[in-house]
């Protein structure tokens, strides 16, 4: 063996040696980078298993909206694509279903005249799809347009399954995360719904100027808890103006109706708990005096004493009793258990204790003498 052919085979086992070397480290990564994916799954999991059921369906019925519905947020459609090739061609040449319409056809021109040329696409609600499937009529006589519409059952068995999932749940609380879920992949044109009867009183209310403030302007703190349910059925309100698609169930007309008696109960409700605590804080800040019977401001305990045994920050106007002052940060002195008192009315009368001595003779008596 000369000197090339060995040089040849020394860089062939180097380039062996490398591309393995390559390959060991490719797969090292790969191998780590499915450890880390397997891990986060886990993780999901176990922070899904611990979610209350309520929870866990909301996420399921989320990623049902996203997987199957889309950001349309109707009904689920049968989406049937063309590309412009012969056979699309021949469908247009000769007016056959769906491209025998002018409108249709001037689709198709307007995407065989782009460069690349794009895809046709035609969406049918799944109803009308059905029925042109079970006639075998165009554009549903063919394999690949009736694979479409079994791709939308399929989806909508999903949807069954997702829903007798959540057994767990009652069925109202089903019925207002589907309208949730629907809600918030659905748009809404503000100019061309119909208000409620009570949206003055509700803007008052919720202290905001126009009703697009009432849906963008965030209630998170907890004394606002029934602003968010107003907000919440004000959008059903809004919303059920339109076509309820039928995943979600109900008529628009229902869904009105419930939403306007819900908006009503919360504002009433908003309205009486605001009047109480309006209430109780006139009682509370007027000047009280030091005999005046107060009532302790911890709800669970209520204790009605003077106002001068009763314990207050400095300068302010809400009184707790001993029990309780310690409980919101207020400093309550130590004070020892009471001692029977030694006044002089209590003392024992001693003069009706037998002596040979009696007390007012001793005044008489001499010093006595040392022996």
């Amino acid at each position: 063996m000369d000197f090339q052919e060995q040089l040849r085979e020394a860089r062939e086992r180097r380039n062996a040696s490398f591309l393995q070397e390559q390959a060991a480290k490719e797969a090292e990564k790969a191998a780590a980078e499915r450890s880390e994916k397997l891990a986060g799954l886990l993780r999901k999991a176990e922070e899904v298993s611990a979610l209350p059921p309520i929870d866990r369906f909301a996420r399921v019925i989320c990623r049902f909206s996203r997987m199957f519905v889309g950001k349309s947020g109707g009904e689920i459609k049968v989406v049937l694509r063309f590309p412009p090739d012969e056979t699309s061609q021949a469908m247009f040449d000769n007016k056959i279903a769906p491209f025998d319409t002018d409108k249709n056809g001037l689709k198709y021109v307007r995407a065989v005249v782009k460069e690349p040329p794009e895809d046709i696409t035609f969406e049918y609600s799944l109803g009308e799809a059905l029925q042109q499937y079970d006639l075998n009529v165009a554009p549903f006589d063919n394999s690949r347009a009736r694979l479409e519409v079994d791709r939308a059952l399929r989806k909508m068995q999903k949807l069954e399954e997702v829903m007798a999932s959540s057994r767990d749940l009652s069925e109202d609380n089903r019925q207002l995360l589907m309208m949730t879920a629907w809600m918030n992949m659905s748009g809404l044109n503000m100019e061309v719904v119909r208000y409620p009867d009570m949206l003055f009183e509700m803007m008052t209310t919720l202290g905001v100027i126009e009703p697009e403030e009432m849906i963008k302007k965030p209630f998170s703190g907890k004394e606002d808890n029934e602003k968010n349910k107003m907000v919440f059925w004000f959008r059903v309100f809004l919303h059920s103006q339109g076509e309820i698609p039928s995943w979600v169930g109900g008529t628009s007309a229902e869904w009105m109706e419930r939403a306007e008696m819900q908006m009503m109960q919360k504002l009433t409700s908003y309205q009486e708990t605001q009047s109480r605590q309006q209430q109780r804080l006139v009682d509370i800040c007027r000047p009280v005096s030091p005999d005046e019977l107060v009532k302790c401001c911890n709800d669970e305990c209520r204790r009605e004493k003077k106002a001068r045994s009763m314990y207050k920050k400095d300068g302010g106007s809400f009184y707790f009793c001993r029990n309780c002052a310690p409980l919101v940060g207020i400093y309550v002195p130590y004070s020892p258990p009471e001692t029977p008192s030694t006044s002089p009315e209590l003392l024992p009368n001693l003069s009706s204790v037998n002596s040979t001595i009696p007390f007012e003779d001793v005044s008489d008596l001499e010093p006595e003498q040392d022996i």
